[in-house]
């Protein structure tokens, strides 16, 4: 089973900006707030323990300004 790192990629009006990579989902979710709030849509991808093949998980701000899954699955 491969190791894929958590990654999030940031989408600022349809276009991929940037990707960062992270060690662990942890640090990914403590600055997932951060990169919502200056971008329009951001999607994660990382494995799953226990599980093979990749995880995708699409967030964006609901009207509370809080993070939220608008979809998720496997790639």
């Amino acid at each position: 089973m491969a190791l894929i790192k958590p990654q999030a990629h940031l989408y600022n009006k349809g276009e991929k900006t940037k990707v960062k990579v992270f060690k662990t989902y942890r640090e990914l979710k403590k600055k997932l707030k951060e990169y919502l709030e200056e971008n329009d849509e951001v999607s994660v991808y990382r494995s799953k323990r226990s599980e093979w093949g990749e995880w995708f998980e699409n967030w964006g701000l609901n009207a509370q300004r809080k993070p939220y899954i608008k979809n998720s699955g496997w790639s």
